[in-house]
């Protein structure tokens, strides 16, 4: 079951994960094309691409509906609510629940453990962050960045 530090992991981690499934080929062209232009460090140029990728108002706003998707797959069951809801206080998830305007006559657990969620993303920082370790340690950038340094004759 999960903490609250612990589904807001698991969000973020799917929320890269989701970007990754739509655009992984279109950052990594865009970044070893950079690569090869100007002749830069491929992990610093990843770190730019991200980030202008991430100031794109239509990616970013895709971004978090992939949190938002996964916060709600986070709840999905009772069990795993309850223990949102335990680890944030029961208090304080009764309050988050009421500033995401939820009417407490008519909630549940889980849009209890959604408002915490909620009231927890991650910040840009973090996803950025997360996006860009995943695309670091993917197959896809792995054997690009090999590539890249057989044809330069570089070890990076």
């Amino acid at each position: 079951m999960p903490t609250v530090d612990e589904a807001v992991e698991n969000i973020t981690w799917a929320a890269g994960d989701s970007f990754l499934s739509d655009y992984l080929n279109e950052v990594l062209t865009e970044v070893f094309e950079r690569v090869e232009e100007d002749g830069e460090d491929p992990e610093d140029v990843l770190d730019e691409v991200v980030t202008e990728w991430l100031d794109r108002t239509y990616i970013y706003d895709k971004v978090y509906d992939y949190l938002y998707e996964h916060i709600d797959d986070e709840c999905m069951r009772t069990s795993d609510c309850m223990e949102i809801i335990t680890d944030y206080g029961f208090s304080d998830s009764l309050a988050a629940a009421v500033d995401m305007g939820c009417d407490l006559s008519d909630a549940d657990e889980t849009v209890v453990a959604c408002a915490v969620l909620h009231m927890n993303l991650p910040s840009t920082d973090d996803l950025q962050e997360e996006i860009v370790r995943q695309i670091s340690e993917s197959t896809d950038y792995r054997e690009q960045l090999s590539e890249y340094e057989d044809r330069m004759g570089v070890v990076i």
